[in-house]
């Protein structure tokens, strides 16, 4: 197997991955090498292209993408150029899914599909995956570049007439540019646009002289130019970079360039058309800013003119693939809601499933806030939130969520522009000061690997300092501000400590004045009879699979738990909204039309959650033999016990937390965590006393009690009483209703047959008595209530819960 990945992971020049641009750095410097220049870890790379030769390297079978980058340093050889020549005799490919969907750079690895299985991970982004591969854009000022480019070379006589025929089409399309930019309508201060259908566009080029005879034409010019270019190229490799003197070729950009203009006009032209609906053609002039030295100098307005190919219809790239290909299997923890999946792509997928998580309902916490602390009503529509009162209810609930999660909180908004208008209000109202006495603020940084890694860093080592000063019941931590469909939000694990509780701020609806928005939701409309979701329907989903992506960030395993936050009261009135949430938080999400309800909720969630997260509340069996030594139990000294008949804590107690041990010898009692119930019964402790109707036991044997291991062989078992309130039990899915003293008899009875090790006595349900206790079950954290009594040795021995 192997893993391909873009020279930003797998570059180990230190002249080239330092810079923004590391491909265009990297073709230049491997084409330059006739001038002196050249790649030393280039020209190394093909002596370790099979598999032989890498575990020569010192590279296992199974290896990643760090462990080639060590090696390829260690030999002075490209790991990006390895990676290329192992593919064609890799039996696993490992790569973005971008090198599978889009047609250029599948072309340029020469990837063959033919008969293999494609599995898609993370494809909830599929539809907008395959859209963007079809799409690309052409500025006007890189026409000009390449122009300049064919002109100069044909001056030396390489391939001048083609050079030159190049260049005049590069021309023609650059003046059809300046002609249709007059024509232009402003969008908005800074931009103007225009667009057309496939057909007005072809008959708009066909004018100017351009048309898929003459692409067809210049398709062979071209054929000659990268040819003779291809040759010098590999002339380069087999010398392994040593200077030689060797005509000029045109540079990577100019390539980019005229192929683009090549698949612009072949792209509505192929199969007689048959696409040409699913493509729109625009033109955009933007004022932005510019160096006027490129990296260097003053910064200037300039304006910039582009023509832009935009795919509507995902199968157009699909298609390519779904006919090569012997399977596609497409998976993601965000897949809903799926219905889109089929029409938009053009595949038909006759296996679906939608699971379920696989944590238990009492892990996740989930509530619709549909009115802050202070009544503000919760919308998060465009217009509301430009509101002060908005602004100021939504800071008051991010402090107090702080204030009671503990560890790592997410809050995730729909833009880049409304998190930094909140954060500029929240410093202004002195509520960012409030926050940052329980947490470590992070902000997602727009772009730049390196600071958004510094950032995570920073996020990370707060969450780490929290867990190690304060244990598991510490209120402080660290709160990331994210964006939807940023780099926090996509694929990213915040498993544990690293993320408690989640709010999702608004609905990320994608920009309804986008212009690319605007066309595919106008798309979809007109072609409902082809099976596609009419535009508004398919313009939800984009919002809900960015929200159910970020609100996936949390819970990641089987033990994980969290609070997740629906920070907009549009949940409360449009149903549909709540039934486009992923499958595994639809069935444990809450409405809470008043924010103390909700407080207090969630308090009494993390109190039960931080009991049960003990790592004596996942096992009791493993808590529950008899101590030999005699140790003292203080709040200095964990675990141990003594013979003194005084009191042995197991588990916790909120003042308490790591105490664990059981004594032995008279008289002992024994506490154990109040939350558990016995293995199989899942409901427990009323919800008028903790808040909750379900507390489930946890699935590592929680609740399960072993007979005392400390018993010398051949001795009996001791038969116990056990004494219940007999309303803390009931079975899963059942009404609440108690269970009788003979069934818990004989459920305690089996449990201590299950979990005996010592010998194989036989433990009769008419052992154990069971009467109902007279207490009742206590607050969380409060005092115990008794489980249990027997006889060991003929002396009483007492459990209590």
């Amino acid at each position: 197997s192997i893993v391909l990945a873009s020279r930003d992971h797998t570059c180990i020049n230190p002249s080239v991955n330092k810079l923004p641009n590391k491909n265009e750095a990297c073709r230049e410097l491997i084409q330059n090498a006739n001038k002196g220049g050249g790649c030393i870890f280039h020209g190394k790379s093909k002596n370790f292209a099979n598999f032989h030769a890498l575990s020569h390297m010192g590279l296992q079978p199974a290896y990643d993408l760090e462990d080639l980058v060590v090696v390829g340093r260690k030999h002075k050889a490209c790991p990006y150029y390895i990676t290329r020549f192992l593919m064609q005799s890799a039996d696993i490919i490992f790569c973005p899914y971008n090198y599978i969907i889009d047609p250029t750079i599948r072309k340029s690895m020469s990837m063959d599909l033919d008969g293999h299985i494609v599995i898609f991970d993370e494809a909830h982004n599929m539809e907008d995956a395959a859209r963007e591969s079809s799409s690309f854009s052409v500025k006007q000022d890189e026409l000009q570049r390449s122009m300049q480019d064919c002109e100069k070379i044909s001056k030396y006589g390489t391939e001048p007439f083609a050079h030159d025929q190049i260049a005049k089409l590069l021309s023609d399309f650059s003046q059809w540019m300046d002609t249709q930019s007059t024509n232009l309508k402003e969008k908005s201060f800074n931009s103007s646009g225009k667009c057309w259908n496939g057909t007005e566009f072809l008959g708009s080029v066909h004018a100017a002289g351009i048309t898929q005879e003459s692409i067809e034409l210049h398709e062979t010019y071209f054929a000659a130019i990268t040819a003779q270019r291809d040759a010098q190229m590999e002339a380069v490799r087999e010398r392994g970079n040593r200077w030689f003197e060797e005509k000029p070729i045109i540079t990577v950009q100019t390539v980019g360039v005229i192929e683009s203009i090549f698949r612009l006009i072949s792209e509505l032209s192929r199969d007689n058309g048959r696409y040409r609906d699913d493509f729109r053609v625009a033109m955009s002039k933007e004022t932005v800013r510019q160096r006027a030295n490129g990296n260097s100098g003053p910064f200037r307005s300039v304006q910039v003119l582009s023509v832009h190919l935009w795919c509507l219809n995902p199968a157009v790239a699909f298609e390519d693939i779904q006919k090569t290909v012997h399977s596609i299997v497409l998976t993601s923890g965000t897949l809903s809601p799926m219905q889109s999946f089929e029409s938009e792509l053009g595949a038909e997928f006759p296996l679906k499933l939608e699971a379920s998580h696989v944590i238990d309902k009492h892990q996740v916490w989930a509530g619709i806030i549909g009115t802050g602390p202070n009544g503000v009503s919760l919308n998060g529509s465009y217009q509301n939130t430009e509101t002060l009162k908005y602004q100021d209810e939504l800071g008051e609930i991010l402090y107090r969520v702080c204030n009671t999660m503990p560890h790592g909180v997410l809050c995730f908004f729909p833009s880049y522009r409304m998190l930094d208008t909140l954060c500029n209000r929240w410093t202004e109202t002195n509520v960012m000061a409030r926050i940052e006495k329980d947490k470590v603020v992070v902000k997602e940084p727009r772009s730049g690997p390196d600071s958004f890694q510094e950032a995570m860093d920073s996020f990370y080592e707060a969450i780490e300092e929290s867990t190690k000063n304060s244990g598991c019941f510490t209120r402080t931590g660290a709160l990331f501000l994210a964006v939807y469909r940023g780099k926090v939000s996509e694929g990213l694990d915040f498993a544990d400590n690293n993320a408690r509780a989640v709010l999702c701020i608004g609905i990320p609806f994608p920009n309804v004045r986008d212009m690319q928005v605007e066309l595919k939701r106008e798309y979809n409309t007109k072609n409902t009879s082809r099976g596609l979701l009419a535009g508004g329907e398919w313009y939800e989903i984009q919002a809900f699979r960015a929200l159910n992506q970020a609100l996936g960030r949390c819970i990641r395993h089987r033990k994980d738990w969290g609070a997740i936050f629906l920070v907009d009261d549009r949940y409360l009135r449009t149903p549909r909204y709540v039934n486009s949430l992923s499958k595994w938080i639809r069935s444990s999400v809450s409405k809470y039309q008043q924010w103390s309800f909700c407080e207090a909720s969630l308090r009494q969630f993390r109190d039960r959650m931080k009991a049960l997260e003990h790592p004596l509340a996942s096992d009791l069996s493993n808590c529950m033999g008899i101590a030999s030594s005699s140790t003292c139990v203080s709040s200095e000294t964990h675990g141990g016990a003594h013979d003194k008949g005084s009191e042995s804590w197991i588990g916790m107690k909120n003042d308490h937390p790591n105490w664990s041990g059981l004594s032995s010898g008279k008289e002992t009692k024994s506490v154990i965590p109040f939350a558990n119930s016995f293995s199989g019964y899942g409901n427990a402790i009323d919800s008028h006393n903790i808040g909750t109707d379900k507390l489930a036991a946890s699935s590592n044997n929680a609740g399960s009690f072993s007979s005392p291991s400390g018993r010398k062989e051949n001795e009996p078992n001791p038969n116990f009483t056990f004494t219940t309130p007999l309303s803390i039990f009931s079975k899963k899915g059942s009404s609440r209703r108690p269970e009788k003293p003979d069934s818990i008899a004989s459920m305690f009875a089996n449990q201590l047959q299950k979990n005996d090790s010592t010998d194989q006595d036989k433990f009769d349900p008419s052992q154990v008595s069971v009467s109902q206790s007279e207490s009742t079950v206590p607050d969380v954290g409060s005092s115990e209530f008794i489980i249990g009594s027997g006889q060991k040795r003929g002396r009483e021995r007492k459990m209590k819960l």
